[in-house]
C-alpha cells in the first residue's frame, strides 16, 4: 500500500485539479507515487479518510460512475512537474456532476483509481488535514456498486 497525509491550507489555491489517480501511477516521475508493490497490480483503489477540519465545503468531490468512461486529459507542466489533467473542455462541460458523497464529515471512502474526482479550494478558517491509502490488487475485481462511503473508527460509539 501506499500511505499519505494530505494537509490542505484555508484559502490557497494549491490543490489538485480534476484528475483520475490512475494518471499519476502511469506518470513514471510522480514523486508521491513512486513507492508500489512488488507485483504487477491489477488495480488501485484508493480509501479517502477525513481526519481534521472537513465540512461539506472542503471535502472530496467525484464524479459517479466515471470510472466507466473514457475521460480525455493532458499532461502539463504545474509549477515545474508534470502532473495529469482532466482536459478543459470536458471538465467545463462536465464540471456540474462532481459532488460531494458523504453525509457526514465522519465518513471514509474507498474508490477505484480511475473514478474522477478532486478536492475543492478548502475556504477556510482553518486547515483540512486527510489521510490516503493506496490498495493494490493482483487480480481485477468486478464493481457494481457506487463509490462506497464507510464511518471512520472515531465515528463508531
Amino acid at each position: 500500500p501506499s500511505f499519505y497525509f494530505r494537509f490542505v491550507r484555508a484559502r490557497k489555491g494549491d490543490v489538485a485539479g480534476a484528475h483520475l489517480d490512475k494518471h499519476y501511477w502511469e506518470l513514471k516521475d510522480a514523486k508521491e507515487h513512486v513507492v508500489g508493490p512488488d507485483f504487477k497490480a491489477a488495480q488501485r483503489w484508493k480509501l479517502w479518510i477525513p481526519l481534521m477540519g472537513c465540512n461539506q465545503s472542503n471535502m472530496l468531490r467525484v464524479m459517479p460512475k466515471s470510472h466507466n468512461v473514457d475521460i480525455p486529459f493532458d499532461i502539463r507542466s504545474v509549477a515545474g512537474e508534470m502532473k495529469p489533467q482532466i482536459e478543459e473542455s470536458w471538465l467545463k462541460f462536465n464540471e456540474h456532476n462532481f459532488v460531494c458523497p458523504f453525509q457526514n464529515t465522519n465518513e471514509a471512502m474507498l474508490f477505484h483509481d480511475e473514478l474522477a474526482h478532486l478536492a475543492p479550494v478548502n475556504p477556510g478558517p482553518f486547515a483540512r488535514i486527510s489521510a490516503e491509502l493506496t490498495i493494490f490488487t493482483s487480480e481485477r475485481l468486478e464493481v457494481k456498486a457506487e463509490p462506497l462511503s464507510i464511518p471512520t473508527a472515531h465515528s463508531i460509539g
